[in-house]
Protein backbone atom coordinates (compact mmCIF):
# COMPACT_ATOMS: atom_id res chain seq x y z
CA UNK A 1 0.00 0.00 0.00
CA UNK A 2 2.78 2.38 0.75
CA UNK A 3 4.33 1.62 -2.23
CA UNK A 4 1.50 2.17 -3.95
CA UNK A 5 1.65 5.47 -2.45
CA UNK A 6 5.04 6.38 -3.32
CA UNK A 7 4.63 5.75 -6.75
CA UNK A 8 1.59 7.92 -7.10
CA UNK A 9 3.10 10.60 -5.21
CA UNK A 10 5.90 10.77 -7.57
CA UNK A 11 4.01 10.91 -10.74
CA UNK A 12 2.30 13.95 -9.16
CA UNK A 13 5.58 15.38 -7.96
CA UNK A 14 6.65 15.19 -11.58
CA UNK A 15 3.88 16.58 -13.47
CA UNK A 16 4.57 19.31 -11.19
CA UNK A 17 7.95 19.56 -12.39
CA UNK A 18 7.19 19.77 -15.85
CA UNK A 19 4.26 22.69 -14.88
CA UNK A 20 6.91 24.64 -13.12
CA UNK A 21 9.57 24.60 -15.82
CA UNK A 22 8.12 26.94 -18.60
CA UNK A 23 8.53 29.35 -16.15
CA UNK A 24 11.77 28.87 -14.71
CA UNK A 25 14.92 30.82 -16.70
CA UNK A 26 17.88 30.46 -14.32
CA UNK A 27 18.12 27.17 -12.53
CA UNK A 28 21.08 26.25 -9.67
CA UNK A 29 21.95 22.70 -9.61
CA UNK A 30 23.16 21.87 -7.05
CA UNK A 31 24.89 18.58 -5.31
CA UNK A 32 27.89 17.90 -2.22
CA UNK A 33 30.98 16.77 -2.18
CA UNK A 34 30.07 12.80 -1.62
CA UNK A 35 28.33 12.52 -5.30
CA UNK A 36 29.11 9.29 -6.58
CA UNK A 37 28.90 8.49 -10.53
CA UNK A 38 25.38 8.29 -10.69
CA UNK A 39 24.35 11.63 -9.03
CA UNK A 40 27.24 13.53 -11.15
CA UNK A 41 25.91 11.95 -14.51
CA UNK A 42 22.22 12.79 -13.26
CA UNK A 43 23.39 16.53 -12.26
CA UNK A 44 25.47 17.19 -15.52
CA UNK A 45 22.89 15.28 -17.88
CA UNK A 46 19.71 17.38 -16.70
CA UNK A 47 22.05 20.88 -16.65
CA UNK A 48 23.01 20.32 -20.53
CA UNK A 49 19.35 18.98 -20.87
CA UNK A 50 18.34 22.25 -19.87
CA UNK A 51 20.70 24.33 -21.60
CA UNK A 52 19.81 22.78 -24.85
CA UNK A 53 15.86 24.04 -24.48
CA UNK A 54 17.59 27.49 -23.97
CA UNK A 55 17.56 28.02 -19.86
CA UNK A 56 20.34 29.44 -17.75
CA UNK A 57 21.28 26.40 -15.74
CA UNK A 58 24.41 26.05 -13.80
CA UNK A 59 26.30 23.76 -11.77
CA UNK A 60 27.35 24.33 -8.31
CA UNK A 61 29.45 22.32 -5.56
CA UNK A 62 31.47 23.37 -2.34
CA UNK A 63 34.39 21.59 -3.68
CA UNK A 64 34.97 20.35 -7.31
CA UNK A 65 34.83 17.40 -7.99
CA UNK A 66 37.34 14.95 -9.47
CA UNK A 67 37.76 14.89 -13.30
CA UNK A 68 36.16 12.08 -15.40
CA UNK A 69 36.67 12.63 -19.15
CA UNK A 70 33.87 9.93 -19.51
CA UNK A 71 30.90 12.99 -18.23
CA UNK A 72 30.52 15.84 -20.19
CA UNK A 73 29.50 19.09 -18.55
CA UNK A 74 31.53 18.66 -15.32
CA UNK A 75 34.11 21.42 -16.54
CA UNK A 76 31.13 23.47 -15.88
CA UNK A 77 31.06 23.05 -12.18
CA UNK A 78 31.37 26.35 -9.98
CA UNK A 79 32.09 26.45 -5.97
CA UNK A 80 30.66 30.08 -5.67
CA UNK A 81 27.17 30.45 -5.38
CA UNK A 82 25.27 32.62 -8.01
CA UNK A 83 27.61 34.89 -10.99
CA UNK A 84 24.49 36.75 -11.22
CA UNK A 85 26.24 40.55 -10.54
CA UNK A 86 29.52 41.22 -12.24
CA UNK A 87 31.45 43.08 -9.42
CA UNK A 88 34.58 45.69 -10.07
CA UNK A 89 36.80 46.41 -7.14
CA UNK A 90 40.09 47.71 -6.61
CA UNK A 91 41.61 49.39 -3.27
CA UNK A 92 40.14 52.47 -2.39
CA UNK A 93 41.74 55.68 -0.41
CA UNK A 94 39.53 58.82 -0.08
CA UNK A 95 42.74 60.91 0.04
CA UNK A 96 43.86 59.41 -3.28
CA UNK A 97 40.28 59.44 -5.55
CA UNK A 98 38.49 62.75 -6.59
CA UNK A 99 35.71 61.28 -8.26
CA UNK A 100 34.01 58.41 -9.54
CA UNK A 101 31.34 58.25 -12.63
CA UNK A 102 30.22 56.36 -15.04
CA UNK A 103 28.70 56.89 -18.94
CA UNK A 104 27.77 54.96 -21.53
CA UNK A 105 29.22 55.27 -24.94
CA UNK A 106 26.07 56.10 -27.77
CA UNK A 107 28.54 54.94 -30.89
CA UNK A 108 30.18 52.22 -28.96
CA UNK A 109 27.16 51.43 -26.77
CA UNK A 110 29.78 50.22 -24.16
CA UNK A 111 29.68 51.27 -20.66
CA UNK A 112 32.64 53.23 -19.09
CA UNK A 113 33.39 53.91 -15.58
CA UNK A 114 35.64 56.57 -14.64
CA UNK A 115 38.16 56.73 -11.70
CA UNK A 116 39.44 60.35 -10.99
CA UNK A 117 42.72 60.59 -8.73
CA UNK A 118 43.29 64.12 -6.89
CA UNK A 119 45.62 66.55 -7.88
CA UNK A 120 49.50 65.17 -7.19
CA UNK A 121 47.87 61.65 -6.54
CA UNK A 122 49.11 58.58 -8.75
CA UNK A 123 46.03 57.35 -11.18
CA UNK A 124 44.87 53.78 -10.34
CA UNK A 125 47.00 51.00 -11.94
CA UNK A 126 44.46 48.64 -14.23
CA UNK A 127 46.52 45.59 -12.91
CA UNK A 128 44.90 46.50 -9.44
CA UNK A 129 41.13 46.30 -10.89
CA UNK A 130 39.42 42.70 -9.92
CA UNK A 131 36.68 41.08 -11.75
CA UNK A 132 34.27 38.85 -10.05
CA UNK A 133 30.77 37.24 -10.11
CA UNK A 134 28.60 37.00 -6.93
CA UNK A 135 24.82 36.89 -5.84
CA UNK A 136 22.15 34.19 -6.85
CA UNK A 137 18.38 34.57 -7.81
CA UNK A 138 17.61 31.67 -9.73
CA UNK A 139 14.11 30.55 -10.51
CA UNK A 140 14.46 26.95 -9.36
CA UNK A 141 17.21 25.11 -7.69
CA UNK A 142 17.49 21.45 -7.93
CA UNK A 143 19.96 19.73 -5.30
CA UNK A 144 20.43 16.38 -6.58
CA UNK A 145 21.13 13.67 -4.08
CA UNK A 146 21.63 15.68 -1.13
CA UNK A 147 21.23 14.63 1.85
CA UNK A 148 21.01 17.60 3.91
CA UNK A 149 21.31 21.31 2.50
CA UNK A 150 24.25 21.76 5.31
CA UNK A 151 26.53 19.25 3.72
CA UNK A 152 26.28 21.88 0.67
CA UNK A 153 28.74 24.19 2.53
CA UNK A 154 29.74 27.16 0.66
CA UNK A 155 27.06 27.01 -1.35
CA UNK A 156 24.45 26.98 0.34
CA UNK A 157 25.00 28.90 3.93
CA UNK A 158 24.72 32.64 3.47
CA UNK A 159 22.39 32.02 0.77
CA UNK A 160 19.65 30.74 3.02
CA UNK A 161 17.41 32.88 1.89
CA UNK A 162 17.54 31.99 -1.67
CA UNK A 163 16.78 28.71 -1.24
CA UNK A 164 13.69 29.88 1.29
CA UNK A 165 12.34 31.96 -1.21
CA UNK A 166 13.02 29.57 -4.68
CA UNK A 167 11.63 26.60 -6.03
CA UNK A 168 13.67 23.96 -4.43
CA UNK A 169 13.46 20.40 -5.92
CA UNK A 170 14.83 17.34 -4.42
CA UNK A 171 16.10 14.68 -6.56
CA UNK A 172 17.35 11.91 -3.99
CA UNK A 173 17.20 7.92 -3.49
CA UNK A 174 14.82 8.69 -0.96
CA UNK A 175 12.90 11.60 0.67
CA UNK A 176 14.68 14.02 2.07
CA UNK A 177 13.34 16.81 4.97
CA UNK A 178 13.50 19.93 2.24
CA UNK A 179 11.85 20.44 -0.92
CA UNK A 180 9.05 21.78 -2.35
CA UNK A 181 8.90 19.07 -4.85
CA UNK A 182 10.87 15.69 -3.90
CA UNK A 183 11.37 13.40 -6.82
CA UNK A 184 12.51 10.03 -5.12
CA UNK A 185 14.34 7.53 -7.21
CA UNK A 186 12.85 4.42 -4.85
CA UNK A 187 11.81 1.38 -6.59
CA UNK A 188 14.47 2.84 -9.60
CA UNK A 189 17.84 1.59 -10.30
CA UNK A 190 19.25 4.80 -10.04
CA UNK A 191 19.26 9.24 -9.95
CA UNK A 192 20.55 8.86 -13.55
CA UNK A 193 17.04 6.15 -14.74
CA UNK A 194 15.08 8.75 -12.78
CA UNK A 195 16.04 11.87 -14.53
CA UNK A 196 15.90 9.77 -18.08
CA UNK A 197 12.13 9.66 -17.26
CA UNK A 198 12.36 13.25 -15.98
CA UNK A 199 13.93 14.24 -19.74
CA UNK A 200 11.07 12.47 -21.38
CA UNK A 201 8.10 13.71 -19.20
CA UNK A 202 9.74 17.11 -19.78
CA UNK A 203 10.18 16.81 -23.63
CA UNK A 204 13.96 17.92 -23.67
CA UNK A 205 16.38 16.98 -25.90
CA UNK A 206 18.63 13.76 -25.43
CA UNK A 207 21.83 14.87 -27.13
CA UNK A 208 24.40 11.98 -27.68
CA UNK A 209 26.60 13.26 -24.76
CA UNK A 210 23.22 13.92 -22.90
CA UNK A 211 22.92 9.72 -23.14
CA UNK A 212 26.06 9.00 -22.20
CA UNK A 213 26.32 11.13 -19.35
CA UNK A 214 23.46 8.74 -18.15
CA UNK A 215 24.26 5.21 -19.25
CA UNK A 216 27.21 5.52 -17.63
CA UNK A 217 25.96 6.58 -13.93
CA UNK A 218 22.98 4.20 -14.71
CA UNK A 219 25.61 1.23 -15.16
CA UNK A 220 27.96 2.27 -12.53
CA UNK A 221 25.42 2.22 -9.90
CA UNK A 222 23.89 -1.08 -10.95
CA UNK A 223 27.61 -2.64 -12.16
CA UNK A 224 26.52 -3.18 -15.27
CA UNK A 225 23.20 -3.92 -14.96
CA UNK A 226 23.49 -6.56 -12.83
CA UNK A 227 21.99 -5.15 -9.23
CA UNK A 228 18.51 -6.27 -8.28
CA UNK A 229 17.40 -2.88 -8.52
CA UNK A 230 17.39 -3.05 -12.02
CA UNK A 231 13.72 -3.39 -13.75
CA UNK A 232 12.68 -3.57 -17.37
CA UNK A 233 11.73 -0.06 -17.33
CA UNK A 234 15.69 0.11 -16.61
CA UNK A 235 16.17 -1.63 -19.76
CA UNK A 236 13.92 0.38 -21.52
CA UNK A 237 15.75 3.77 -20.44
CA UNK A 238 18.92 1.81 -21.23
CA UNK A 239 17.89 1.20 -24.75
CA UNK A 240 16.10 4.80 -25.41
CA UNK A 241 19.69 6.05 -24.44
CA UNK A 242 21.33 3.86 -26.88
CA UNK A 243 18.92 5.13 -29.49
CA UNK A 244 19.65 8.51 -28.88
CA UNK A 245 23.13 8.36 -29.79
CA UNK A 246 24.31 7.32 -26.29
CA UNK A 247 28.00 5.45 -26.22
CA UNK A 248 29.19 2.69 -23.06
CA UNK A 249 31.73 4.02 -21.29
CA UNK A 250 31.56 1.91 -17.71
CA UNK A 251 34.09 -0.17 -17.21
CA UNK A 252 33.76 -3.03 -14.57
CA UNK A 253 36.52 -2.56 -11.98
CA UNK A 254 37.93 -5.63 -11.47
CA UNK A 255 37.94 -7.13 -7.98
CA UNK A 256 41.56 -8.08 -6.32
CA UNK A 257 41.06 -11.17 -4.85
CA UNK A 258 43.21 -12.16 -1.93
CA UNK A 259 46.05 -13.43 -2.00
CA UNK A 260 45.84 -16.90 -0.03
CA UNK A 261 48.67 -16.99 2.52
CA UNK A 262 51.46 -19.78 1.31
CA UNK A 263 51.08 -23.35 2.60
CA UNK A 264 54.14 -24.06 5.36
CA UNK A 265 55.09 -27.80 5.15
CA UNK A 266 54.94 -29.01 8.62
CA UNK A 267 58.38 -31.23 9.00
CA UNK A 268 58.31 -33.98 10.22
CA UNK A 269 61.12 -35.37 12.20
CA UNK A 270 62.55 -38.63 11.29
CA UNK A 271 61.49 -41.46 13.06
CA UNK A 272 64.76 -43.39 13.96
CA UNK A 273 64.35 -47.12 12.06
CA UNK A 274 63.49 -50.02 13.89
CA UNK A 275 65.79 -53.05 14.12
CA UNK A 276 64.39 -56.31 14.35
CA UNK A 277 66.77 -58.13 16.66
CA UNK A 278 66.89 -61.69 16.03
CA UNK A 279 67.84 -63.60 19.60
CA UNK A 280 70.24 -66.24 18.33
CA UNK A 281 68.84 -69.36 20.41
CA UNK A 282 71.59 -71.66 22.55
CA UNK A 283 72.53 -74.01 20.48
CA UNK A 284 71.46 -77.37 22.12
CA UNK A 285 74.22 -79.86 21.88
CA UNK A 286 73.78 -82.73 20.03
CA UNK A 287 72.65 -85.80 21.90
CA UNK A 288 75.64 -87.65 23.11
CA UNK A 289 75.43 -91.53 23.13
CA UNK A 290 77.33 -93.49 25.33
CA UNK A 291 77.60 -97.06 25.15
CA UNK A 292 79.09 -99.94 27.54
CA UNK A 293 80.72 -102.95 26.58
CA UNK A 294 80.53 -106.09 28.76
CA UNK A 295 83.63 -107.74 29.47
Amino acid sequence: MMRLFMEVLMVENMSRFVELLPQSQDIAIVFDQHADLDALAAATSLCLALQEAGKSARLFAPTLPASDPRLTGLDQVSTTFGHQNLLVSFDYSEDKVDKISYHIGEETNKFYLTIKPKKGAEPLSSEKVEFSYSGAEPDMIIAVGVSDLESLDSVYLGYEDTYANTTLVSINEYETSFGVLQLSSMGISSLSELVVELLQESQLQLTPQIASNLLLGIEDKTRGLRYGTVTAESFAAVADLLRAGGSRTWTPVREVEPTPAPVTEKKVAKQPKSKTVTSKKARMPEEMTVSVSRK
